[in-house]
């Protein structure tokens, strides 16, 4: 019976050839855009959900009041880390991100303005699941002047040679070691860079003030891992009281905290300096 109903089938399609190729052409269209708009849409809800512990990485991002105008903003500054981590116990990781455009040298001639460039703590290996190809990261960022590559920027420096223990100057002032090579940042993190390199070297990039009076500049991103979302809205409960009391008179009145769940921020944050 499936073979008649074959036979009919074709013999229509051949008989009306014109609103045959119509039909076929839609339905085919109608299943790509549908195939399209899935793989979209899948694609999207993935941002940093490739990192193990997605689920309890909160970053930390401040509202702004001063002269009448309120600005939400995603960074907040470097000496507030160790008073979060003072006042919240609960706190199981920080991890900051300093993103700084500087000139990094390699050998006599080879100079470039990497504009990708992040200063970190050491911990960002245990708050984030970035992969290490080269290197150990429990151990990675902790010597006072190492960096990371990327394996495209180990590429582009290195070529073929193994990157470990090579020295880049950066700013004309400052040699760094290479201590691992990562996978190439996946396209679905919010954030992306090419170096990374010790918290501790702004000391002398920038000066060692930043760490513990860089209440107005630079801003960095700082990042949390917390046990479960109950602890993320306890923390954020203490916050007014810990603004007012821990913080600095300058920063009080116009500054006021808050926590962002790591996998709300590609479709459902629209803050200043995402």
């Amino acid at each position: 019976m499936f073979k008649n109903y074959l036979k009919i089938a074709v013999r229509n399609l051949l008989k009306f050839k014109a609103y045959s190729i119509i039909n076929i052409t839609g339905l085919a269209v109608g299943i790509a855009a549908c195939l399209s708009i899935l793989l979209y849409v899948q694609d999207e809800l993935s941002y940093d959900r490739f990192h193990e512990k997605a689920d309890r990485i909160y970053r930390v991002v401040a509202t702004e009041s001063e002269e009448g105008s309120i600005t939400h903003v995603a960074q907040t500054y470097a000496p507030l880390a160790p008073i979060l981590r003072a006042e919240n116990p609960e706190i199981e990781r920080i991890v900051r991100f300093f993103p700084h455009s500087v000139v990094v040298k390699y050998g006599e001639d080879e100079k470039f303005q990497e504009g990708k460039f992040l200063f970190c703590d050491s911990t960002v290996f245990e708050v984030f699941s970035f992969r290490l190809l080269h290197g150990d990261p429990r151990t990675a960022l902790r010597a006072p002047n190492s960096v990371v590559l990327t394996r495209e920027t180990a590429q582009r420096y290195f070529g073929d040679e193994n990157p470990l223990g090579k020295i880049l100057r950066i700013e004309n002032q400052l040699d760094l070691t290479v201590t691992g090579v990562l996978e190439n940042i996946p396209h679905n993190a919010h954030f992306s860079f090419d170096f990374l390199a010790t918290m501790k070297s702004v000391d002398t990039v920038l000066g060692p003030w930043v760490m513990t009076r860089g209440w107005h500049w630079p801003p960095m991103y700082t990042y949390v891992l917390l046990p479960d979302a109950r602890t993320a809205a306890t923390i954020e409960e203490r916050f007014p009281e810990m603004v007012q009391t821990k913080l600095p008179e300058s920063v009080r009145d116009w500054m006021s905290l808050q926590l962002q769940p790591l996998t709300d921020i590609h479709l459902h944050s629209n803050l200043q300096n995402e």
